[in-house]
């Protein structure tokens, strides 16, 4: 989000995030409350020592003095484990209920938006930027307590000691609000510059952990290393200039605080020198010693300010970067319920648009399927293969398609179906095969409800059972990061066997079998149907000989059902499917297709 933006849904996850524990926080600020007032006890005593010392008397017992001191202090550390447990512990716990907040509503939102979002932003978000806001909450909301406290307390005892004339001391502190105001515009667009350099950089990572492969075939390592440096210089420089203003600030606050001893010094010179009365109580050794302590206790709070501003700044910069996830629609989850098995899916004039994009992907596509049924689907890259499947995946919303003359499945309009439950009996393989950097077994059934005999079951229906005995530890094999341990071929075999596995009715795989051979991916096929007769098979491919034995074909281009047929049809039509066949036999005949 720009840095212009406001800050609107600051304040509300914040609340959101303090609500639960309004009462640890309430009592850790009792603490800190009390642990303050104790702290302005030892000043008044020193006082009374210092004006004793003066006058000569030396009437007081050291070791009454002594036991004073020792007990308060004990009391302010045993206190302040109080607080530390009440602000540090407690701001761990809305940390985590943070992340669970954005991974929540990164899970239930629309497809659509939710695989728009860049992996390394959204890695770097849920690390450093939810930290930023717990270190505001926690650590920043103890400072802002403890500095209004001490802003109470010591005014009003300077005030009690020595009356109005306290007011001398504190005009250089009227200089605040300009140095503020000075502070907070540079470190706000500084670190708004420091957030999203750390997403580019999570994002560059991410980028080279995905094309590792395709940048060292292109030698391109040079260029990517030209800008990750370039990147690391920004924040490098991003980072020294926050450095430089916090240090400047700093400064600016701690010259208040000598300005305010001058005075101090200049009024104790005066009343010494000179017989102004208004000015007698800064003669007093135990006012000089009192104010200097309290002087003293002052320098935390005024270097608060600057620590209180930057956390404050850093979490309005993690918020905003986090209001594109606030900001994710939910996914449309619909009323009515639709039960195993999917006997008819009926589709006419279907037309459905990407956001940004003018054309139509689907351009009145018409397409049908029942129970028992094999269909294929063919068509060049950008055809519309994928995104049929998608919609028939219940992935796009309903109110992201154009429009459609009829859309039903089961003969309930597509508007009206509950989600979940039609997912509950759908089975999606996209086209790249999504494995997890577990083992087979928890690849295979990452909720972990799947039998042992279930997934070795799973496994032979999708051929992989043989591949299964070259893994070191069967089933409990590690796979790898995206499957590393695995080729082509044993990946989509993962991924199809995970698809048994659901007892699906109705199987969408999108180029699901292009690394198998041709007998394994016809076992493949077959086993669906032996698993459940009555199931539906929606297979996009690039394959044509794949879809021999298939019942009807659709055969896409530019989003249009051009041709229509089982494949004994469509090969006595001679049009672009034949085509495809003669092509896909001539490259197999020079070796251009891996069998």
């Amino acid at each position: 989000m720009d840095s212009k933006t406001d800050n609107s849904l600051f304040i509300p996850v914040v609340k959101e995030l303090v609500k639960p524990y309004k009462k640890i926080l309430g009592f850790g600020c009792i603490i800190v409350v009390l642990i303050n007032a104790l702290e302005m006890i030892p000043p008044l005593l020193l006082k009374n020592l210092g004006d004793s010392i003066q006058s000569g008397a030396y009437n007081y017992d050291p070791r009454i003095y002594a036991a004073i001191f020792l007990g308060i202090y004990i009391a302010i550390g045993a206190l302040k484990l109080v607080w530390r447990y009440c602000f540090f512990i407690t701001s761990r716990y809305m940390e985590v209920d943070l992340k669970k907040n954005l991974f929540e509503k990164i899970l239930l939102s629309r497809f659509s938006k939710a695989s728009s979002l860049k992996v390394g932003t959204t890695v770097s978000l849920l690390s450093y930027d939810t930290n930023d806001v717990r270190m505001y909450i926690g650590i920043g909301g103890l400072i802002l307590i403890d500095t209004i406290t001490y802003l109470i307390y010591i005014p009003f005892v300077l005030y009690t000691i020595i009356g109005i004339k306290c007011l001398i001391l504190l005009i250089p502190f009227a200089l605040i609000p300009f140095g503020m105001h000075l502070y907070e515009k540079n470190v706000n667009f500084l670190y708004e510059k420091s957030s999203k350099l750390l997403g580019d950089i999570s994002d560059k990572v991410h980028e080279e952990s995905v094309g590792v492969k395709i940048f060292r075939v292109l030698r391109l390592q040079g260029v990517r290393r030209t800008k990750f440096r370039g990147l690391l210089d920004s924040l490098y420089e991003t980072n020294k200039s926050i450095g430089v203003v916090d240090l400047c600030f700093e400064s600016f606050l701690l010259s208040l605080i000598f300005m305010s001893r001058a005075i101090l010094f200049l009024c104790a010179y005066f009343a010494l020198t000179s017989n102004e009365m208004w000015l007698k109580d800064f003669a007093s050794l135990g006012v000089i010693i009192l104010v200097l302590k309290l002087l003293d206790k002052l320098i935390w709070p005024m270097m608060s300010f600057s620590y209180l501003a930057t956390l404050s700044e850093k979490a309005k910069a993690a918020v905003r970067r986090m209001s594109y996830i606030y900001e994710l629609e939910p996914a449309y989850k619909g009323e009515h319920k639709v039960f195993s098995p999917i006997h008819s899916i009926d589709v006419e004039d279907l037309y459905f648009t990407y956001p940004n994009e003018r054309n139509h992907v689907l351009d009145g596509i018409h397409f049908k399927a029942s129970q028992g049924q094999k269909i294929g689907i063919v068509g060049d890259v950008g055809a519309g293969k994928s995104t049929l499947l998608r919609i028939l995946a219940s992935l796009h919303q309903p109110s992201e398609i154009d429009s459609y003359g009829k859309f039903q499945i089961n003969e309930i309009d597509y508007r009206n179906i509950n989600y979940d439950l039609y997912r509950n009996i759908t089975s999606y393989i996209p086209q790249e095969s999504i494995v997890f950097n577990s083992t087979l077994s928890g690849n295979l059934s990452p909720n972990g409800k799947a039998t042992k005999e279930e997934i070795h079951a799973s496994l032979k229906d999708a051929c992989l059972d043989t591949d299964l005995k070259q893994l070191p530890k069967g089933i409990e094999t590690l796979i790898g990061e995206k499957g590393v341990n695995l080729s082509g071929g044993q990946r989509q075999r993962v991924s199809i066997a995970r698809s048994f596995l659901s007892n699906a009715s109705l199987y969408l795989w999108d180029d699901t079998i292009s690394a198998l051979d041709v007998e394994t991916e016809r076992k493949v096929v077959s086993n669906i149907f032996k698993l459940n007769p009555e199931a539906i098979l929606v297979l996009a491919t690039h394959r044509p000989s794949a879809l021999m034995d298939f019942d009807n074909i659709y055969i896409l281009m530019d989003g249009k059902v051009i041709e229509e047929g089982n494949f004994s049809k469509l090969m006595q039509i001679k049009g672009h499917f034949y085509n495809l066949f003669q092509y896909e036999v001539r490259t197999r005949e020079v070796g251009g297709i891996d069998e």
